[in-house]
């Protein structure tokens, strides 16, 4: 499994309606079952003897998330997630973003896969996000990275090899810049 949640690109349509939905109502039966996924997080996370416990809980999230977007989608029907043209931009470039950043850092690129130019797309994600194309893109690949050197036995060179870069001694210049320390450092932690 090379990311955290691969289904991502399914969410971020929801992620984008709470932050302009935050709340609804819920029934006592309805948050009980939610209390129900968070204690059973809690008590798989707690279990570091668990060879599989990234991957339940992971499971565990994404159960979770799915049980939230049922209730909103069953409570605000009438609700379109997307309000206007520039969060339909934004999402875009984050759903190409999470489909491709292993291969692609370029915002040309992202920008040509939503018939924009870079300046367009640049201001628009800046605009929504606070956070410029670049500095997306560069998050992706650095929180990628890191969970692949925390969770995986793989290689340095090889994690380098996943994400794409021309050699390890480029990806470790590249995750030193963005995070002040080098791969194995990082993963000595």
């Amino acid at each position: 499994m090379d990311t955290i949640f691969p289904q991502m690109k399914d969410m971020l349509s929801f992620f984008f309606f709470l932050k302009d939905q935050p709340n609804i109502t819920v029934t006592n039966e309805e948050m009980h079952v939610l209390v129900e996924y968070y204690s059973m997080l809690f008590r798989k996370a707690a279990h570091a003897d668990n060879f599989y416990k990234k991957e339940i809980c992971q499971g565990i999230i994404l159960s979770l998330f799915y049980e939230f977007y049922n209730l909103y989608r069953h409570k605000t029907p009438h609700i379109d997630v997307t309000e206007n043209r520039k969060e339909e931009v934004f999402e875009q470039f984050l759903r190409v973003l999470s489909e491709t950043f292993r291969k692609e850092r370029s915002v040309n690129y992202y920008a040509n896969k939503l018939f924009l130019t870079s300046k367009h797309l640049s201001r628009v994600v800046k605009e929504i996000s606070g956070k410029t194309a670049g500095e997306w893109i560069d998050d992706f690949v650095i929180l990628e990275a890191k969970a692949l050197l925390r969770s995986s036995e793989r290689s340095i060179q090889e994690i380098s090899e996943a994400l794409h870069f021309a050699n390890q001694s480029f990806f470790g210049k590249y995750f030193k810049h963005h995070t002040g320390m080098s791969p194995k450092e990082y993963r000595r932690q």
